[in-house]
């Protein structure tokens, strides 16, 4: 039996190659999301966030009485928050989980964007601008949050 050419054996070799590379694409586990929406500022605030660049997006176990947050996700802004400023996508992989929440399943979420002042992730502060939207469930899309509230 004749060797098959040298052209044709790395030919047959890429096309197996990218063929088990879809093979595992397919298979592959895919991180959840959480959520996915647009953040914008209120016509009325934008002025106060001139000099805001610290966005903490703060996701809440809507059926959990404590305050303490499900996870976080800080995003440092390039430019001030004008109109409809940020995209997000909330996944396992980039919202930084509290202790203890990691395994604790979300049914309902309350989801608040908050732009910090101080740029710590804690509760609003003096000058911290923030909206938030409930009753949001698992794996949501196209949601919108509009930041309209000021912490005097």
């Amino acid at each position: 039996m004749k060797a098959l050419p040298r052209w044709l054996q790395a030919l047959l070799s890429i096309v197996a190659l990218l063929l088990i590379l879809l093979i595992a694409s397919r298979f592959s586990e895919k991180a959840p999301i959480y959520a996915e929406g647009s953040i914008s500022i209120s016509p009325q605030l934008a002025a106060k966030a001139e000099e805001q660049r610290n966005l903490f997006i703060v996701v809440f176990d809507q059926n959990s009485p404590g305050p303490m947050p499900y996870g976080a996700l800080r995003v440092q802004l390039d430019a001030a928050p004008h109109g409809t400023f940020h995209h997000f996508i909330l996944t396992r992989e980039n919202l930084s989980v509290m202790a203890g929440k990691q395994n604790g399943e979300l049914d309902k979420m309350r989801i608040k964007a908050r732009l910090s002042s101080s740029g710590f992730i804690g509760q609003n502060s003096q000058g911290d601008l923030y909206g938030e939207i409930t009753d949001i469930s698992l794996a949501a899309q196209g949601l919108h949050i509009v930041i309209d509230k000021a912490r005097e």
